[in-house]
């Protein structure tokens, strides 16, 4: 592993982690704050924390504080909310973005600049370990979903994105093979259509849900003896 062209220090995950559960230790029910961490940086050690769950390092902290949210319930409106851009506007400095220890020094910097207003708000912006794990299991079961309908993107059935849309429904091949049996093209007209939020769980196109059913139809119908 390099930085700036030199080579660094790389230890192996379960070490890397249990240095960092000493770490979290010396705290009393630590939160964990970072820019944008709901959609990035939680997500990256909670994973990482699956591949050794023996170490249990979710009993080490409470959870996540996302600053982004944050900053954007405490501050007035911003022409960006990038962490390198609120530092740049609040504290006047530029820095080293995106190196992991300046980020964190400066992310510091800017909490306890806006201490009162933090204080005051992180509660409605904080999120638990458990919520992490929810979201990547349902990652896994969407990519386990979208990879049974690579049958009928190979037939051309339907399209990569059509095929991801289903997926993200929570649909996978089986579902729509018990809805044909069940009830033939009204049984994928029914499921595709059905109302989720006010809109179509995955489309109402006769054009989808006909060439659907004739591939099901094709493919998985038993045979009349």
């Amino acid at each position: 592993m390099f930085k700036n062209g030199k080579p660094v220090p790389c230890y192996p995950l379960e070490h890397a982690l249990s240095k960092f559960q000493v770490f979290l230790q010396k705290f009393n029910n630590p939160v964990l704050f970072a820019h944008n961490c709901q959609q990035f940086d939680s997500v990256v050690l909670c994973h990482a924390m699956q591949s050794v769950p023996n170490l249990k390092l979710e009993e080490s902290f409470c959870g996540f504080c996302d600053t982004l949210h944050l900053m954007k319930g405490i501050l007035p409106p911003q022409k960006s909310y990038s962490q390198e851009a609120l530092v740049d506007v609040i504290l006047n400095e530029k820095y080293s973005a995106h190196d992991a220890l300046e980020d964190c020094k400066y992310l510091q910097k800017l909490v306890k600049y806006l201490l009162n207003d933090v204080d005051a708000q992180y509660i409605s912006h904080t999120f638990n370990v458990q919520y992490v794990f929810c979201v990547l299991g349902q990652k896994t079961l969407r990519q386990e979903n979208f990879i049974s309908m690579q049958p009928l993107v190979r037939g051309k059935c339907i399209s990569e994105n059509m095929a991801k849309k289903i997926a993200n429904s929570g649909l996978c091949l089986h579902h729509l093979k018990l809805a044909f049996h069940r009830d033939s093209h009204d049984g994928i007209r029914i499921l595709f259509s059905e109302k989720t939020n006010g809109k179509a769980r995955v489309t109402n196109r006769t054009k989808i849900i006909s060439s659907v059913s004739q591939f099901l139809q094709d493919q998985f119908s038993v045979p009349k003896s």
